[in-house]
Order: structure tokens, then sequence, then C-alpha cells
């Protein structure tokens, strides 16, 4: 393979760390607001929840970790592994902020479209991560990998900035103003970036 084509392999791969961070920068943002201000569920509940999220990650990943290891030694892909867990993470993700438009306000549907997203990442995020190093030869080919993965997850979150935050900065609830000085930042910043 020429070094031309391998190397847009490897910034190929890398991209993916610009979906993944959408996804995952956007729901940071955004489900604490949603859960406050769309839900109306109490700020510690709301915090609890999100902490309790933040820690099934953990078990998430590991599980996921196990699962990927065990597929790969029946012969199943990484590839295989994401392909079919991407759509649970979009789903989960897609009905959680459904949920206002269409009426569903219950805790227990939130709390189960919350931790099916956490799953549904989870499952999509380790194999990526896992493929690493079936995609380059050596040191010098991963560090450049880091480096296109960082660049790519770091404009995911620049336009997670630049687009998400200032519509969150609009009259929604009293229960925002303590966001306004980052939101109005946020805003600021993204007007001199257009």
């Amino acid at each position: 393979m020429g070094r031309i084509r391998r190397e847009a392999l490897l910034i190929a791969y890398s991209s993916g760390n610009f979906g993944k961070n959408i996804v995952w920068s956007g729901a940071d943002l955004t489900l604490l607001f949603l859960l406050i201000n769309l839900f109306d569920v109490p700020p510690g509940l709301a915090g609890t929840l999100l902490l309790l999220a933040m820690a099934a990650d953990i078990v998430i990943d590991l599980a996921a970790g196990r699962l990927n290891a065990g597929a790969r030694k029946l012969g199943i892909r990484y590839a295989t592994l994401m392909l079919a867990s991407a759509p649970v993470c979009a789903a989960a993700f897609a009905l959680l902020y459904a949920l206002p438009a269409i009426g569903e306000a219950s805790l227990p549907a939130v709390v189960a479209l919350l931790f099916l997203f956490r799953i549904g990442y989870g499952l999509v995020d380790v194999p990526h991560n896992a493929m690493l190093p079936g995609v380059t030869r050596g040191m010098p080919a991963r560090s450049r990998v880091a480096g296109y993965r960082f660049f790519f997850s770091s404009l995911a979150t620049l336009m997670v900035a630049m687009w998400v935050v200032p519509g969150m900065a609009g009259p929604w609830s009293v229960r925002t103003k303590p966001l306004r000085p980052f939101l109005l930042a946020a805003r600021a910043s993204s007007s001199m970036v257009e």
C-alpha cells in the first residue's frame, strides 16, 4: 500500500473520533439541561442520574472490552460489532431527545434511554479504540493517529460549542441563569470563528 494511501487510511480511521465526539460532547453538554429544563427533574436528582451514568460507563466499557475480546476470538471483526451497536446508540440518543416533543417525560423512560445510549456508545467506542493496533504499524504511525484523533475530537467539540451551546442560551427557563456567562462566552467565540 502506498504511503499516501496508508496515511489516508489512518486519517479516515481517526475521523471516527469526530462522530463519536459530536455525540458524546453534545450529550454531555445537553443532558443536564434536558433533564432539568425539559423533564423537570430536580437538579440534585438530575446530577445524581448523570453521576450514576458515568459510573456505569466504567462497567459498560469493561463489559464491552470483554465482549470485543470474546467476539475477536470467534472471528467477529470490530467493525461488525460497531455496525451492530451504532443503531442502538443512535436510536436511544434520538429517542431521548424526542421524548419532550412526543409528550413523554416519565423518569423511568428517560433513565432507560440514558443507559441504553451509554451502552450503545460504549459498544461503538471500545471497538473503535481497539482497532488502533490493526490500522497502524509502529509508534510513529500511532503517534500520528493520536494527533489526528485529537484534531477530529477537538473539531467536534468546537462545533458543539458553536452550534449547540448558543441554542441552549434561548428563552428556556430561569434555571439556565447560572449557565448564561458560559453560554454567552460560547456564543461570542462562535461568532469570532464564523
